[in-house]
């Protein structure tokens, strides 16, 4: 007797494509979770990195503030050491001809140069550098760099006319807030400086189109200048700056500046206000050469090891050097200092996977310390220093 609902038989071939479509839906459904899976892992280091990267900016800004504490503790320091009954404010940026406490050197407190300090000891409350660079720099570090920004050639004083007619613009700001159109002949000694510079190194420098670049007027310099008529003939036309320039990275807009030269120049240049005058106590040898235009080598050795560790207390302890008797119509004192308002932290961290490098730049007034900028990244071209001695 046969069943009356018997099973129904499906063909061989319907029962392997159910199969397919059962396994094109596991596959669709595989690739799927994988994607998620994906995702959700680069999400992770995402917001791992982004934690890591946060964590070690606050240790970078915290190392930024330390040194503003460093630079504000030096200028109460030479307040109180200030004579009795001195008129000279600290920390001016004149040039003063008399002994004073206004002093800044390479072996005062704020002078970080290559410190690395290690994290593991910062959070355990001890606060040292590390004298095995090496060592250190297998865990997480802060390394700090402070550097004396008027220990540099200031590009900005080729914006100065070296001629006594006044100016009609807003004249530029001097390190202590004075007219810096004020004095003997506003700017020539800093372009002295400039040239002996670049004569030393060896360089082809378009002078004249710098000095059109940061001047205020529109009036092409002989020999080369360039002004807004030839710039706006460009294919990208634009025009000359014809202000004192914030970054020396403007000067890559000159048509005869290339970067093989810029990287040259770069490491000997700063870009300060154009009454900003030179610190003969931090100004490293090759900057110390620019003072005369034939000063040797030996003879910057010589004014290093003269000033010692605690630098010279006025201007004319350096020229008071025998290498300077009879080259006083070749030396423009007003161009010299022995204190700094101007001030750059080079601060890297690295803390677990992520590494924050960050560049703080500091004016030291009267009263307070301010951070003026401040920029993400390392130095293009690192300006180059006095190292301290290995010991």
């Amino acid at each position: 007797m046969r069943d009356k609902n018997p099973t129904p038989s499906f063909p061989k071939r319907q029962r392997g494509v159910a199969l397919i479509f059962v396994m094109v839906i596991f596959s669709l459904i595989s690739v799927m979770v994988a994607k998620v899976v994906t995702e959700l892992h680069f999400q992770t280091d995402r917001t791992s990195h982004f934690l890591m990267r946060s964590q070690a900016r606050a240790y970078a800004l915290a190392a930024e503030d330390l040194v503003a504490q460093l630079l504000l503790a030096d200028l109460e320091n030479d307040k109180k050491n200030q004579p009795a009954g001195s008129t000279t404010p600290p920390n001016t940026g004149s040039g003063n001809t008399q002994n004073s406490s206004t002093v800044d050197h390479l072996k005062e407190s704020w002078s970080l140069i290559d410190r690395y300090y290690p994290l593991d000891e910062i959070e355990s409350g001890v606060i040292g550098e590390s004298k095995d660079k090496e060592k250190i720099k297998e865990g997480d570090y802060i390394y700090i760099n402070v550097i004396d920004l008027q220990g540099y050639i200031n590009v900005n004083w080729l914006s100065s006319s070296s001629s006594s007619t006044p100016s009609t613009s807003e004249p530029p700001r001097s390190v202590n807030g004075e007219d810096s159109s004020k004095g003997k002949t506003k700017g020539s000694g800093g372009k002295d400086l400039f040239n002996n510079l670049i004569t030393k190194l060896g360089l082809n420098v378009p002078t004249q189109q710098i000095t059109d670049w940061v001047d205020e007027n529109d009036q092409t310099t002989p020999g080369g200048g360039f002004e807004d008529n030839e710039y706006l003939l460009n294919e990208m036309p634009y025009r000359a700056a014809d202000r004192a320039i914030t970054s020396i990275s403007e000067l890559m807009f000159l048509p005869k500046m290339d970067p093989k030269l810029y990287k040259q120049l770069a490491p000997y240049i700063v870009a300060l206000p154009p009454a900003a005058k030179l610190n003969i106590n931090t100004a490293p040898k090759e900057v110390l050469m620019s003072l005369l235009p034939n000063m040797q080598e030996a003879q910057a050795e010589e004014i290093i090891r003269q000033r010692g560790e605690k630098g010279f207390d006025s201007v004319d302890k350096l020229t008071s050097l025998s290498m300077f008797a009879g080259q006083g119509n070749k030396l423009n004192k007003d161009a010299l200092v022995v204190s700094s308002n101007y001030f750059l932290a080079v601060i890297t961290v690295k803390f677990a996977d992520a590494r924050y490098h960050m560049l703080s730049y500091y004016k030291r007034a009267e009263k307070q310390v301010d951070v003026i900028s401040r920029a993400e990244g390392r130095l293009p071209a690192p300006l180059v220093q006095n190292k301290p001695k290995k010991t």
